[in-house]
């Protein structure tokens, strides 16, 4: 039994290799096409390809995954799955044609959504994964261990000291002598108590210890349980969480699962130099929306700029408009002034006196 579990154990091994060598082989070509494109037009964007590790599938590390990180300025601002790689790869090379065909100020007009490579920054990052045993609750014994923060890139970010603790009749730490079974199958329908405690952590990588929060799923509960957020930026952080979990009664696949299964807490941080980043962004984004909505407003008519003007100058166009007049206005186009005419007499025998008119 123990050969053919090491054999199988063996096929999976070389599964995952020939898994990992596939993903590679897939999305460094595309990684390399995105920065080179990003290049061309002049953007501050970067793309690395990542191996994480799975450190969420229980005692034995799960298989290795591959992920795209993207850069802006030199900070990472979000991660892509080899999926999202390939799909924004291609609008890449649809705006590059476009700017090759229009001009390169297309790619200067976006909008962020229509960036292929923007998305919103994440500024909340997973700092690593520590994990505790659950097999000496079969044996009504307590776990204290500051247990390694382990990174997805396999890397040691720090610990975090957690304890776990069988509880006795009256809900205190600890298991009297006389409550003690010998064999885990006699706790089977009795009622368990177990309390999970998580104090500190220290060591956390400066970048990443801001706001910094835990959180664990236990047993078959759906819904995470979170260990309050230290607000600030520490290190070495203090918590002091205590939370109690009873089973009752104990049924075989609980018995089960602290057999063969792991407490994992995910410990996150906030990323100072992505808020940093992000910040900058909503600033620049309104001041676009001002000048925009400045450009916009609507100009004075031409036909209303003389109400602005100068007295002087009102009076001056009045007195051309005067001007324009004729003095000798036909009656017709002047019907507010009486139009007499003079009957001859003997003074008017001159030739060039003939009609006055009465103004």
């Amino acid at each position: 039994a123990k050969a053919a579990a090491e054999e199988e154990s063996h096929r999976q091994q070389e599964a995952d290799m020939q898994r990992l060598e596939e993903q590679l082989s897939h999305m460094m070509p595309l990684v390399k096409e995105a920065n080179l494109i990003a290049e061309e037009l002049g953007w501050a964007y970067h793309i690395e390809t990542r191996m994480q590790v799975d450190l969420l599938s229980g005692r034995n590390r799960g298989p290795i995954q591959v992920t795209a990180a993207v850069l802006r300025n030199g900070v990472r601002v979000y991660e892509w799955n080899p999926d999202t790689l390939e799909n924004r790869v291609y609008l890449m090379r649809e705006l590059l044609q476009q700017c090759e065909d229009e001009g390169f100020d297309v790619a200067k007009r976006l909008s962020r959504e229509e960036n292929p490579f923007w998305d919103p920054v994440e500024e909340e990052r997973l700092i690593g994964v520590a994990q505790i045993l659950l097999e000496g609750l079969l044996l009504q014994v307590e776990n204290q261990i500051d247990a390694r923060i382990l990174s997805t890139e396999g890397h040691q970010a720090g610990t975090l000291h957690i304890e776990i603790w069988p509880l006795a009749r009256g809900n205190k730490p600890g298991i009297p002598d006389d409550e003690v079974v010998d064999d885990p199958k006699e706790l089977l329908g009795t009622r368990m108590g177990i309390l999970v405690q998580v104090s500190n952590a220290k060591g956390l990588p400066e970048a990443l210890a801001n706001d910094v929060r835990v959180e664990f799923n236990y047993f078959i509960d759906e819904e995470p349980y979170a260990v309050p957020r230290y607000d600030g930026p520490c290190c070495d952080p203090v918590f002091g969480f205590s939370k109690a979990f009873v089973q009752d009664p104990v049924t075989s696949r609980f018995l089960d699962y602290l057999r063969n299964k792991t407490l994992a807490f995910r410990v996150y941080g906030r990323d100072i130099a992505a808020t940093r980043l992000r910040e900058q962004d909503e600033s620049m984004q309104a001041s676009i929306v001002v000048r925009d909505s400045q450009a916009s407003k609507p100009t004075t008519p031409p036909s209303r700029r003389v109400s602005h003007q100068s007295q002087p100058q009102a009076e001056m166009i009045q007195d051309v408009e005067r001007q324009r007049t004729p003095v000798h206005a036909p009656a017709s186009a002047r019907s507010d002034v009486p139009v007499t005419t003079a009957r001859p007499t003997t003074a008017d025998s001159n030739p060039k006196s003939k009609t006055c008119v009465l103004l």
